[in-house]
C-alpha cells in the first residue's frame, strides 16, 4: 500500500480527534466563563484553607526536620532499633521519618524517607513501604481541627488519630518483606545543613500543597453542584481531598455518626488524591516510586483505619449505654 493510501486512512481519524479536542476545549472554556464566579470562590476557599491551616502546619516542620535529620540518631536505643527492624524490615536509621511523619503531618514523613533513600540509608523497597506508613496527618490537625473544630468532640479526634497510627503500624507489618531485611553495603552520603536549601525546599512543598488543594477544591466544588446526596458526596470527597471530606462528613445530618466517623477515618489515613499528589511531587525524579502500588497501599491503610474506627466507636457507644 502506498504512503498516500496510508495517509488517506489516517487523516480522517486525526481530523476527528482534533475536532473533538477543539469542541471539548471550547466547552470547557465556555463552562469556565459561565461558572467563573463559582470557580473563583472555590479557589479562594482552597487558598484560605492553605493559608490558615495547611502552610502554617507544614512550613516550620519542614525547616526543623531539615535541621535535625543530619544529627538525629537512635544508635543508643538498641532494643528500639531491633523492634523497628523486626516489625517493618526497614533500616532503623529511618525511625525519625516514622516519628516525624506521625507527629508533624503530611508530607514530612515521606520527605524524610526520600532523603534517607537519596543518602543511601534505605533501599527502594524500604523507601516505598516507609512512604506508606510515615505519610500521616498530625495530631494537631486530626484532634484539634477535625475532632474539636469540625466535629465538636475531643474523643472523636482521639479515635481518629489512634486509628490512623494503628492502621499505619498494621499496614507496615503486612507489607514487610517475608525474608530478612535486605542486607546491602550502604554508602551513606550525608550533606551538611544549608539554610538556603531548607527554605527553598519548604517553599516548594508549600506551593505544591496550595496548588493541589486549589485544584481539588475546584473539583469538589463542581461535584457539590451536581451531587446533592450527602452519602455519595462524603464518599467521593474522601477519595479526593481530606479537608473538604472531613468538613462535609462532620456537617452531615443524614449520615449516621458511626459511618461518618469511619468515612472520616478512611479519608485521613488514605489522605486523598490531593495529598497523594502533593507527596509524589517531592520524590526523586530520577528514581520514582511505583505510583499505582503506593495508591493501593494507602487504600489498604484507609480501609484498615475505618474498620478500627468503627470498632472503637461502637465500643464507646456500648460503654456509654452501660454506664449508669
Amino acid at each position: 500500500m502506498t504512503d498516500e493510501g496510508n495517509k488517506s486512512k489516517i487523516m480522517p481519524y486525526t481530523v476527528t480527534n482534533t475536532l473533538a479536542a477543539v469542541i471539548l476545549t471550547a466547552l470547557v472554556f465556555m463552562t469556565a466563563i459561565y461558572l467563573s464566579d463559582d470557580l473563583g470562590e472555590f479557589v479562594r476557599d482552597a487558598l484560605n484553607l492553605s493559608a490558615r491551616i495547611i502552610i502554617p502546619s507544614i512550613f516550620p516542620f519542614i525547616l526543623l526536620t531539615d535541621i535535625i535529620m543530619p544529627y538525629v540518631s537512635f544508635e543508643g536505643f538498641s532494643r528500639l532499633n531491633r523492634a523497628f527492624e523486626k516489625l517493618f524490615k526497614i533500616s532503623a536509621e529511618a525511625i525519625p521519618s516514622l516519628i516525624c511523619g506521625m507527629l508533624c503531618g503530611f508530607p514530612i514523613g515521606a520527605k524524610m524517607a526520600e532523603e534517607y533513600y537519596r543518602c543511601g540509608i534505605l533501599t527502594n523497597d524500604e523507601r516505598e513501604r516507609l512512604w506508606v506508613i510515615s505519610s500521616c496527618a498530625s495530631p494537631a490537625y486530626v484532634i484539634s481541627a477535625v475532632g474539636v473544630t469540625m466535629r465538636g468532640s475531643v474523643r472523636d479526634g482521639i479515635i481518629l488519630y489512634t486509628s490512623m497510627v494503628v492502621s499505619a503500624v498494621i499496614c507496615g507489618i503486612i507489607l514487610k518483606r517475608k525474608e530478612d531485611k535486605t542486607s546491602i553495603s550502604r554508602f551513606i552520603i550525608r550533606q551538611k545543613y544549608s539554610f538556603v536549601n531548607s527554605v527553598k525546599s519548604a517553599s516548594l512543598v508549600c506551593i505544591n500543597a496550595a496548588a493541589f488543594i486549589s485544584t481539588f477544591g475546584i473539583v469538589i466544588g463542581l461535584i457539590k453542584m451536581v451531587i446533592k446526596n450527602e452519602v455519595i458526596l462524603g464518599v467521593a470527597s474522601s477519595l479526593l481531598e481530606l479537608g473538604n471530606a472531613s468538613k462535609i462528613l462532620a456537617d452531615s445530618v443524614v449520615i449516621p455518626p458511626v459511618l461518618s466517623l469511619s468515612l472520616t477515618s478512611f479519608a485521613i489515613s488514605f489522605s486523598g488524591l490531593s495529598v497523594i499528589f502533593q507527596t509524589l511531587a517531592i520524590q526523586n525524579q530520577e528514581s520514582k516510586i511505583n505510583t499505582g502500588l503506593y495508591v493501593r497501599r494507602k487504600l489498604l491503610q484507609g480501609v484498615l483505619s475505618s474498620l478500627i474506627t468503627y470498632i472503637i466507636f461502637s465500643f464507646t457507644l456500648l460503654a456509654d449505654r452501660i454506664q449508669p
